[in-house]
């Protein structure tokens, strides 16, 4: 039963999160959109972990295997939603950088880390973490994350 209540908890606070990111991608189409909102999904994901980090939120190893569930979803097809097009670099509200194409290696290395690093959270979430090993595996996948976003996000106005 418990299980079942978290799930919905869950799915419920999904739902709100991501009908709030609506307004912030208005006017993106395509694999831009597509793009946006797979980085939303992490980003919600992200958060509400590091919100059981921070002491904001209780911590929870069947809720972070959920999230970790977005995370590698997302994150296994993460160098598909930047395909070298016009749609893609110039696409209407993209916050991608062109330096991603034109270092798109040193790209990929860093979007290979990261799905390493989330699927060490995962198996780590699967094997029943303690709050300890968690954060650990948590601020070296936040690291990850963030790694790209420094060098290959516009920055927020």
């Amino acid at each position: 039963m418990r299980s079942r209540k978290l799930k919905l908890t869950i799915v419920l606070g999904l739902v709100v999160i991501a009908s709030t990111g609506v307004n912030a991608h208005m006017g993106a189409t395509g694999v831009v959109k597509q793009r946006m909102d797979a980085m939303s999904d992490m980003g919600d994901a992200m958060k509400a972990m590091g919100n059981m980090v921070k002491g904001k939120q209780a911590f929870d190893p069947e809720a972070i295997a959920s999230y970790t569930e977005v995370l590698e979803k997302h994150s296994s097809t993460l160098l598909e939603f930047f395909p070298d097009t016009d749609e893609s670099r110039h696409g209407k509200e993209t916050e991608a950088l062109p330096k991603i194409w034109e270092s798109w290696e040193r790209f990929e290395e860093l979007s290979n880390k990261f799905v390493m690093s989330v699927s060490e959270l995962k198996k780590g979430a699967a094997n029943g973490l303690d709050k300890r090993s968690f954060r650990i595996l948590y601020s070296k996948t936040a690291k990850s994350c963030s790694s790209c976003h420094d060098d290959y996000r516009r920055p927020k106005e």
